[in-house]
């Protein structure tokens, strides 16, 4: 490409990924190819979007301003501090893609050159976030098969959400909505084939290297070298409040010695679809939904095989009868739906509205107060709201995917 076509590209270059899953590897080989192609180079990178202490130079406190307002404001810095030198620069991100709440780019193609895409074995990641976040193996495998988990933002740090999704989530808004180039890598594919891997995720993003640049860059962030600078130096991403090593093993597959069958299944459960479209063998009780599944997914409410089961009597629904989720109820992302998989292995998918409407049912609600909340959100009537509810939250309870509490 021609030097007076690089002057023109925006220097983003969006590194996502789901915690843990081999982010921080790929910004030490960044770095040392930096180095390696200019000894007097420092090698830098942007801060990460959701961190917004730079605004202080502004004048601007971003502690007194509200998640919405922290969201508005990135997206416009993005659009003012781009930086067209031709030279890529490599972004963190832990986030979904997303937007501002009035639709703005918060990695809007205007300053994006490409995002780069680093996946890992989800029951692998479980592994590794347990010991770095200091929590339950069961709470870890919660986090990613959780819809919308997110980081709730830091004051004295300034930081701003991150909303991550499910494992699921993560990985299909990143490959599916950015409108510029996007390539995913595997961490396991890093691991069996640093060289070739690295050079073609390095090639994709625009950074130009030669073969031993290359090696000097793969050689240098040998993950036992990783260790042993950590443990001379210290890292400054390991988790607060642990001795445990930020670089603990590297390793893929550990998850057979850790994962009980129940949390296995749960993983497979929700995350089974993309798993196998990337090469990850489901190894448990429950296989994802297949692709011609997959294509059964209509509108909330759908059942899916519905053939397979007997019909069932409606259980009654009026709008003082109460329910909350059924807590054995897994999901999965297919798409654009959300597929629900009850406790006796029926599949029901629900589209945007209806995934909306079940994260509402995280905690026990009546229908009149889902009605309200729907109306006041949305500006609808309840008589439609009723008209339009009723269909689906039926199903949900003959399926059992809710219960009625009495």
């Amino acid at each position: 490409m021609a030097s007076d076509e690089l002057a023109v590209l925006p220097s983003s270059v969006w590194l996502a990924s789901y915690p843990k899953s081999g982010n921080t590897w790929f910004r030490f080989v960044w770095k040392a190819v930096e180095s390696a192609q200019d000894e007097k180079f420092k090698p830098h990178e942007s801060a990460q979007p959701c961190q917004m202490e730079y605004l202080t130079t502004w004048g601007i406190d971003a502690r007194r301003l509200s998640c919405d307002e922290l969201d508005l404001l990135r997206s416009r810095l993005e659009l003012v501090t781009n930086d067209r030198s031709g030279r890529p620069t490599l972004r963190k991100t832990h986030e979904k893609f997303r937007s501002a709440p009035d639709g703005s780019g918060l990695f809007p193609a205007a300053t994006s050159r490409a995002a780069l895409v680093i996946i890992r074995d989800p029951r692998d990641v479980a592994c590794s976030a347990a010991r770095h976040f200091n929590m339950s193996l069961d709470g870890a495998v919660d986090l990613l098969c959780r819809r919308d988990p997110q980081s709730p933002g830091t004051p004295s740090v300034l930081m701003s959400r991150q909303p991550q999704g499910s494992w699921s989530e993560h990985l299909d808004s990143w490959r599916r909505l950015p409108t510029y180039p996007v390539a995913v890598y595997r961490y396991e594919d890093f691991l069996a084939e640093p060289h070739a891997t690295f050079g073609a995720a390095l090639k994709f993003s625009g950074l130009e290297v030669s073969e031993s640049e290359l090696v000097y860059a793969v050689e240098s962030t040998r993950f036992d070298k990783l260790q042993s600078r950590e443990r001379e130096s210290g890292f400054s991403e390991r988790a607060t409040g642990t001795e445990v090593p930020f670089f603990r093993k590297g390793q893929a597959g550990g998850w057979r010695g850790e994962l009980s069958a129940s949390q296995v299944t749960k993983i497979e459960r929700n995350c089974g679809a993309l798993m196998e479209e990337f090469g990850y063998v489901i190894e448990g009780r429950l296989t994802s939904a297949s692709p011609s599944t997959a294509n059964q997914v209509k509108l909330s409410g759908d059942k899916l095989f519905a053939a397979a089961v007997p019909p069932k009597q409606d259980v009654p629904l009026d709008l003082t009868t109460c329910f909350v989720k059924d807590d054995r109820v897994m999901t999965s992302q297919v798409g654009d739906d959300l597929v629900l998989v009850t406790s006796d292995y029926e599949l029901m998918g629900l589209d945007q509205m209806g995934a909306l409407i079940w994260d509402y049912l995280d905690h026990p609600m009546s229908f009149q107060e889902l009605v309200d909340t729907l109306c006041e959100q949305f500006g609808i009537d309840s008589t439609t709201c009723i008209d339009d509810t009723t269909p689906m939250l039926q199903l949900l309870l003959n399926g059992g995917a809710l219960n009625v509490i009495t």
